[in-house]
Order: C-alpha cells, then sequence, then structure tokens
C-alpha cells in the first residue's frame, strides 16, 4: 500500500521545524572568578563568539558582576572634644573596564563608578575624647570608652549586569580573546563624623565576571536545515 504524501510530507516538516527551532535556543556562557583583599586589580580573560565563519548569528552580549565583601570591621575613636554623631559605611567596590566596548543601547557604559558595590554600615554615636592613650601605635586611640564605636563586616553581596549595544558586536565576533579587568577596592566612609580617627580590619572579597552569547544560525543555515528536512521525506515517499 503506498503510503500517503501528505501524511509524510507533513511529518518531516513539522520535524524540520522542530530542529531549527531548537537551533534558536543556543547560549554560550563563560564566567571567571576573582578574589582578593582590597586593594587590587585582576584582568580576566574571556573568548570572543566564533561565528564560525557567519554561519552563526549573535543576537545578544550580556555581562553579569558579581562582588561578596566578606569581614573587616571599621573602628572608630573620637579624638575631639565635643561628640559625634553620624552614619557609617565599610564594604567594597568593583570598578569594571574592558579592552571591548561595554556599552549599552543609550551608548552609556555598563557598569558606571559605584554601581558594584557591596557594603553595609550603622550609625555611631560617640561622646567627646576621654583623655585615651595611645593604643597599638595610633596616637590616641583606644577601642575602650564611649568615644569609641565600630563596625563589623558580614557577608554583604551586590551585582550589576546589562546588555551590550549591538553596534559594537564587531569587538566581540572572532576566535581570538578580550579581557574584562576588576579594580576592587576597600570602602571606608566615616566623614559625617568630624575629629574621629580610624582603624580598619581588612576585609576580603569574591566574584564573577559572567558573559553569555546569545545566537541562532543564519539565515542561509536555517534554509539548509528545512531543505535537509524536505529531502528526507521525499527519500520516504520514493520508498
Amino acid at each position: 500500500m503506498k503510503k500517503p504524501v501528505c501524511s509524510v510530507v507533513g511529518v518531516s516538516i513539522l520535524a524540520a521545524g522542530m530542529l531549527v527551532s531548537t537551533a534558536t535556543a543556543a547560549t554560550i556562557t563563560q564566567t571567571q572568578p576573582f578574589s582578593g583583599v582590597p586593594d587590587y586589580t585582576q584582568v580576566l580573560t574571556f573568548n570572543q563568539f566564533d561565528d564560525l565563519g557567519g554561519t552563526l548569528t549573535l543576537l545578544s552580549v550580556y555581562v553579569e558582576v558579581n562582588l561578596n565583601a566578606i569581614g573587616g570591621a571599621l573602628r572608630c575613636d573620637n579624638d575631639a572634644p565635643q561628640s559625634a554623631s553620624g552614619a557609617i559605611e565599610f564594604g567594597a567596590q568593583a570598578a569594571i573596564t574592558a579592552s571591548v566596548p561595554l556599552i549599552d543601547a543609550m551608548f552609556q557604559p555598563i557598569f558606571q563608578p559605584g554601581d558594584v558595590k557591596a557594603t553595609g554600615g550603622t550609625t555611631l554615636n560617640l561622646t567627646a575624647d576621654d583623655d585615651d592613650l595611645e593604643v597599638g601605635g595610633t596616637p590616641n586611640f583606644s577601642m575602650m570608652g564611649t568615644d569609641y564605636g565600630f563596625y563589623l563586616g558580614g557577608s554583604v553581596w551586590d551585582s550589576d549586569s546589562g546588555i551590550v549595544n549591538s553596534l559594537v558586536y564587531g569587538s566581540y565576533i572572532g576566535t581570538g580573546t578580550f579581557t574584562i579587568t576588576v579594580e576592587g577596592t576597600q570602602v571606608a566612609n566615616y566623614g559625617s563624623l568630624g575629629g574621629v580617627q580610624a582603624q580598619i580590619d581588612p576585609l576580603d572579597t569574591t566574584g564573577t565576571v559572567t558573559v553569555i552569547y546569545n545566537y541562532i544560525p543564519e539565515p542561509a543555515t536555517l534554509g539548509l536545515l528545512l531543505l535537509g528536512g524536505l529531502l528526507t521525506a521525499r527519500r520516504r515517499i520514493a520508498a
């Protein structure tokens, strides 16, 4: 009995369509870690998007930075003859630069200064200097009395991300590499407390930078996939 032509062709086209649909949902993800005690600079290397001679089309480039500040402490001793009250901030931040453009659709930097900042803090209310003695080589600094206050760092996360402007994809396509540089710096703000001396117990940081390419086969390749499905249907009909 001869096989129904429409049925076989329809199934083959559906199979080819499913293959094309699968091909359109492709991603390449690269994640590089960084870590250290601020201040530091670390250079991370990433692979460019290999379009296999133009047979793959790059749809988007997504970049994400995660930063974790761990531990440390900010200690303040009031040496002024009057009381001092104010907020303090402690942690770390990461400044991001690259050998390729990191700009968004509005041609603005994806990572602005201060965008990736993992900090905590508290408000200190310190009494006037209690004439404490020199401690630890710092004149008139003492971790005792009501003119002393502190903040102990815990584990604080921050992240930022964005999609790269498609007009600069040329810098991301190729078979080579590019670099993203992370500059980790200590954050210790206590400027609202006049007449205060500070000591810092260094903190640690960890983090990651992730680059994700979203892509599809270019139209000619999709057409070949569909044609392959039709040829398969034709061979089945002939059999």
